[in-house]
């Protein structure tokens, strides 16, 4: 907390330094900044207080919560990172086995059947039929003109 304090101090500092380039002293907005300036470094001075205070341990506390935090931080980073090495061991294993099954076409259903083509069985049938029964007939007409 005291750290971000510190670097908004900064940013007000450096505002001030570019309003006092091309503005007076007295100008309303560089007293403004200069009061924000102020009030926020007695608030810095304050938060330092309250943090090295010897009488109710807050450094301490503060101390034991930092480290305790840290290890957990540590703990996570490690298991990610454990994960991430088997994630990859994973990964690596299944592009290796998938190198050996490769997708040629695309399985799907048929919107209509191609076999048997029924129409076409049908059609060539009828016709096959009036060629024969046109054979026959004419076999038959021969025969009948032969016999008389």
């Amino acid at each position: 907390m005291v750290a971000e304090m510190q670097v908004k101090q900064a940013e007000l500092e450096a505002e001030l330094r570019n309003l006092l380039t091309y503005m007076n002293e007295d100008a309303p907005p560089v007293v403004a900044k200069r009061n924000a300036l102020s009030s926020l470094t007695a608030q810095i001075a304050l938060e330092k207080t309250k943090l090295s205070a010897p009488g109710d341990g807050k450094m301490n506390r503060t101390a034991a919560q930092y480290a305790e935090l840290k290890a957990r931080l540590q703990f996570a980073a490690d298991l990610y990172k454990v994960s991430l090495s088997t994630f990859e061991k994973a990964r690596v294993e299944s592009a290796h086995k998938a190198k050996s099954l490769a997708v040629i076409v695309t399985p799907n259903l048929p919107e209509e059947a191609e076999y048997p083509r029924r129409l076409h069985i049908l059609s060539s049938l009828a016709v096959g039929l009036l060629l024969l029964y046109g054979v026959v007939r004419l076999t038959q007409a021969i025969i009948e003109d032969h016999r008389t």
